[in-house]
């Protein structure tokens, strides 16, 4: 079953260099890149990497895990193009849940 990223916050652009009407409106950037498999209900598997390595998402992914994740049409590079295009705000980027099982990547 796949779960839509609904708590993504929406990318806003910063105001412009100079303009001192508006305070800092911008959402900052996500830190961390983060993937974790859940097997029977406990996380065996959870890595972080650089937000920037979102680029990479399809790649990042186990093959295993990944056979699971494109069986849910979760296609990794729209997901990964989407939250780069935004700016890497801060939040889920797909679940992904069979059973016990699931795979999670977020922006955090």
């Amino acid at each position: 079953m796949i779960e839509p990223a609904s708590n993504v916050a929406p990318f806003v652009p910063a105001a412009p260099a100079g303009d001192s009407s508006s305070e800092s409106t911008a959402v900052a950037a996500a830190r961390w890149l983060r993937i974790s498999v859940t097997r029977h209900g406990r996380i065996v598997v959870q890595v972080c990497f650089p937000s920037y390595a979102v680029l990479s998402l399809a790649d990042l992914v186990p093959d295993d895990v990944r056979v699971r994740i494109v069986a849910d049409q979760v296609d990794l590079d729209k997901v990964a193009a989407d939250a780069a295009s935004q700016g890497c705000p801060p939040g889920e980027l797909f679940v992904c849940r069979s059973g016990e099982h699931a795979v999670r990547a977020w922006l955090d």
